[in-house]
């Protein structure tokens, strides 16, 4: 009985060689697209949307604008029934989770802070939006999209 070397020859060599930069590749390619979802929903711009007034049901959804700045400052424009309100302020975003303050400098009371939280969803919309009058007792509701 002759018992043979079997040593990998080159082609096996050659197979694993290519097996582990395909392996490598697709790794590669699935953490880089992961990134790129990640990057193309950006929160600075402009986001327009409507509000509702908690216990107020006999109004009509009201409109609220955002303009979310890279320096992390925010104006908040919102009708207050048949006036406007002009708010600034700061924000910050954690995960996927917006949070933002703001007093206001047209309209109504000053300062008359104000704050609210949403979820940035991954089609790129600010859904379950919370805000609280900080001086007062109204509170709400409000959902966003990003304008291009």
């Amino acid at each position: 009985m002759n018992h043979v070397n079997q040593s990998p020859g080159p082609m096996n060599n050659r197979y694993l060689i290519f097996l582990s930069v395909c392996i490598s590749l697709a790794l590669m390619c699935s953490c880089d697209e992961k990134v790129k979802l990640r990057e193309e929903i950006d929160i600075t711009g402009f986001w327009e949307g409507e509000y509702n007034i908690h216990g107020r049901s006999d109004i009509d959804p009201q409109y609220m604008n955002l303009l979310v700045k890279k320096d992390g400052t925010i104006t908040n424009e919102a009708q207050w029934f048949n006036g406007v309100r002009i708010n600034l302020g700061t924000w910050e975003l954690n995960g996927n989770a917006f949070k933002y303050q703001v007093s206001n400098v047209v309209g109504g009371e000053n300062p008359n802070p104000l704050i609210g939280t949403a979820t940035l969803d991954p089609s790129g919309k600010l859904i379950d939006g919370i805000w609280q009058n900080l001086s007062g007792s109204n509170s709400g509701t409000f959902e966003m999209v990003k304008r291009k």
